[in-house]
């Protein structure tokens, strides 16, 4: 430690030490009003102070992750929407259960990540994704707390595979072809027990929404003299689908109003008497027009199954896989087939960017080329 005097008469006391990161030399000072004994003394304690709370900072605690997480998560949990809480809460589990908990944060470097991330291998790119992500935000916390100097996750790569012609191919899996929708609402229609599902599928055919986005909506949401539906939300069932809420649309796209085709008008027309006559049996009053006999919104889950089953009954190959996002990305090429711009779905469908828009955009257009190339061979052109 040294002290020089400076030009106010006060004295300038300053200790250096070595930043165990950078290995550089580094200094802390403090000022006081006398050069004497007590002075000096005062100094070098408030110097190591400063210093050995530098170094610690630096080192980081020896908080285990366990600890981060309980402390981190419950502040995550107040940025998400309702609707997004349950996903969330299965990534963290999955973060749990695939990584030592137990881990001190500072003794976390970039080689044991990177091996734990490419022990997610089997998962999905975009799932893998999610939870590496979520990981990293943790980290990203304890850097914000001074807790650790940098996160190792920064440094840590997620390889994608590149695309092969079955993943290609896999994008036509992900739509019905017209026929193959209408036979499917067709089937539901037909049975007792699935007839007001075939008019939640057709809704959803003919509008492109989401089915958290359908099932949640009531008469005042629509304008039958514009023909038109106000899609401002989707439903909320952290408290059960018998207390369904209406919680924020899944983007700021996905708030939007969009027009009707007259078949769609008469569908919903005739939901919303059926609805109707449900509820003077149930007493239900909430109003929801894609609902159960009981009044409340069908299940997603539900409608799934019996929509893998009626495929099966129809013979149609991968069955197992389908659900209601497939009636959205039917509704994305049917307008793809009939020359709508890109953008323009976009809209109509709620996305700002959305990847599995533009394959099924793309996978449409080029099958268009295709069958103009059939058409000039069969005029021998």
């Amino acid at each position: 430690m040294w002290m020089e005097e400076l030009e106010n008469g006060k004295f300038k006391y300053t200790e250096s030490y070595t930043d165990p990161y950078t290995e550089k030399r580094k200094y802390k000072s403090v000022t006081l009003t006398s050069k004497s004994k007590q002075a000096e003394r005062k100094a070098r304690q408030i110097l190591d102070d400063k210093i050995v709370t530098v170094l610690n900072t630096k080192k980081g605690t020896s908080m285990p992750l366990n600890q981060l997480m309980a402390e981190w998560y419950p502040l995550h949990l107040k940025t998400l929407r309702n609707g997004s809480i349950r996903t969330h809460n299965a990534i963290k589990s999955k973060i749990e259960e695939t990584i030592d908990m137990d881990i001190l944060v500072n003794n976390l470097d970039s080689r044991y990540l990177q091996n734990w991330v490419n022990g997610l291998e089997n998962y999905s790119y975009g799932y893998t994704k999610s939870v590496k992500n979520m990981l990293g935000q943790l980290l990203k916390y304890a850097v914000d707390m001074s807790i650790i100097e940098y996160s190792p996750m920064e440094n840590v790569k997620l390889v994608k595979q590149p695309q092969t012609l079955d993943d290609l191919n896999k994008i036509g899996a992900k739509y019905f072809e017209k026929e193959q929708a209408e036979a499917i609402i067709s089937y539901l229609n037909q049975h007792k027990k699935t007839g007001r599902l075939s008019r939640l599928a057709e809704f959803m055919y003919l509008t492109g929404c989401r089915i958290g986005e359908a099932i949640i909506l009531k008469e005042s949401d629509f304008d039958f003299n514009r023909k038109t539906v106000k899609l401002h939300g989707t439903i909320d069932t952290n408290n059960g689908y018998k207390h369904a809420t209406k919680g924020l649309p899944k983007t700021s796209k996905s708030y939007r109003e969009i027009g009707l085709t007259d078949r769609c008008v008469d569908l919903v027309k005739q939901r919303i008497m059926e609805m109707k006559l449900d509820s003077l049996e149930s007493g239900n009053q909430d109003g929801y027009i894609f609902s159960t006999a009981s009044g409340t919104p069908i299940q997603v889950t539900s409608f799934n199954n019996s929509l893998k089953r009626a495929g099966a009954k129809l013979g149609y190959p991968n069955s197992e896989s389908f659900s209601s996002h497939y009636f959205r990305h039917t509704h994305v090429s049917l307008l793809a087939e009939n020359n709508v711009p890109l953008k323009a779905i976009m809209e109509r469908v709620g996305h700002s960017d959305s990847k599995m828009t533009t394959e099924i955009y793309t996978h449409v257009t080029k099958k268009m080329e295709s069958n103009i190339t059939d058409k000039l061979e069969n005029l021998g052109l």
